[in-house]
């Protein structure tokens, strides 16, 4: 605080006195008592400055922490919003998964895409066969899934009821590798985990039950997944294991379908030998077509159980399918192709069609509806090699 107390007192002099900084200005001759309320005053008024000036800073700190705070919950809102648009995203795209193959496919490409991954796999519990136990063992093995999963994960495998896949399924959650690595326990089974170059386990649990395990290969520049992937997986895991659970549900639903079916056909032989004997032929030929083809097994009994059901139906019967979405269209073909050839066999009597005569029969019937290469490939083979039985007419 500065006072000025000079003999200069014309009004030009005190102006100027103020204009140079002075906070007071008092002219000589002065009172002493004027001078030290004048004093005081400027103490006084210095330290209101000064409260002031902290009240402001405090307010401004407070400002700051409100803007911090804002952004931070922004941040989660939108990681929210993020997390709940993964899992809502995958499990729509999913709902209509049928085979655990879909379900692979969907799952990996979301979990690869979100967590920038150069590769990944699903592994889910499987028959390993052959095998010399008494009863066949299981694994968690790789679904094939070319695109996403290289040839060194794919090789992995875990035992189902392992400590890796009990202590991951305990916890629930992904897990990272180092964090594996603490356990002695697990060295034997991380070790084809290691060398495969995987650095993140992530459970798929339903129901108390571990249906899956994804593994994340780790990222092409080296960083090791935050707290927000880690929630990513843990959300679309989520989705998955539900999907997986699904496919369970829809197996155990086929095969039901698919004994009620075999039940039925005895009834239908009873009445007609010949429808019964034909619907056999059809769901037989239809499995061969689909194992000429490289058709998973699960697709093969999904084509029978498809090519049972037209058969037995009345014609005007409004059917469904089992296939896979991946190979609806394939599917669709080989069932084509199985109805036209017992078709085919009933226009031209008993007996197996000869090859020759059966590619013309193909080539000349149903103007406008081209039959697929491929699958009528696949049928000429069977012929020529004697795999397609013909149901014998009395």
């Amino acid at each position: 605080m500065v006072l000025m107390l000079t003999a200069a007192g014309s009004a030009d002099d005190r102006v100027r006195g103020l204009t140079l900084g002075a906070d007071d200005y008092l002219a000589k001759p002065f009172s002493p008592k004027e001078l030290v309320a004048r004093v005081r005053r400027l103490l006084v008024r210095g330290e209101e400055t000064r409260a002031l000036r902290q009240r402001q800073l405090e307010l401004t700190a407070e400002v700051e922490r409100s803007r911090m705070d804002l952004k931070r919950l922004n941040q989660e809102l939108r990681k929210e919003l993020w997390l709940r648009e993964a899992f809502l995203g995958l499990s729509q795209e999913l709902s209509n998964a049928r085979r655990v193959e879909d379900v692979a496919s969907t799952f990996l490409f979301a979990f690869v895409s979100h967590l920038e991954l150069p590769g990944a796999a699903l592994l889910v519990p499987q028959v390993l066969l052959p095998s010399p136990a008494p009863t066949p063992a299981r694994a968690l093995a790789a679904v094939e899934t070319p695109a996403y999963t290289p040839e060194a994960l794919r090789r992995v495998t875990l035992e189902e009821n392992g400590e890796l896949a009990r202590l991951v399924s305990g916890l629930a959650r992904p897990v990272r590798r180092e964090e594996l690595e603490r356990f002695p326990e697990l060295a034997h089974e991380l070790r084809p985990l290691v060398a495969a170059g995987v650095a993140l386990c992530v459970p798929l649990v339903t129901r108390g039950r571990l249906v899956g395990l994804a593994l994340a290969l780790e990222k092409i520049a080296g960083q090791s997944f935050d707290a927000g992937e880690l929630e990513i997986a843990q959300s679309l895991a989520a989705a998955g294991a539900t999907a997986l659970d699904n496919t369970r549900l829809y197996r155990q639903a086929e095969e039901t379908y698919l004994r009620a079916l075999g039940a039925l056909l005895p009834a239908i032989e009873a009445l007609d030998k010949d429808a019964g004997r034909r619907a056999r032929g059809a769901a037989d030929l239809a499995a061969s077509l689909g194992r000429e083809l490289g058709l998973p097994e699960s697709s093969v009994e999904a084509l029978r159980a498809d090519a049972l059901a037209r058969a037995v139906a009345p014609a005007d019967a409004p059917w469904g399918t089992w296939t896979s979405s991946d190979g609806a269209a394939l599917e669709q073909e080989i069932l084509a192709v199985a109805e036209a050839y017992f078709s085919y066999l009933e226009g031209q009597g008993p007996g197996p069609a000869a090859p020759e005569a059966f590619t013309h029969f193909f080539e000349q019937s149903r103007s406008g509806r081209g039959f697929d290469r491929q699958v009528t490939q696949a049928l000429d083979d069977l012929l020529r090699r004697g795999d397609v039985g013909t149901p014998a007419r009395e």
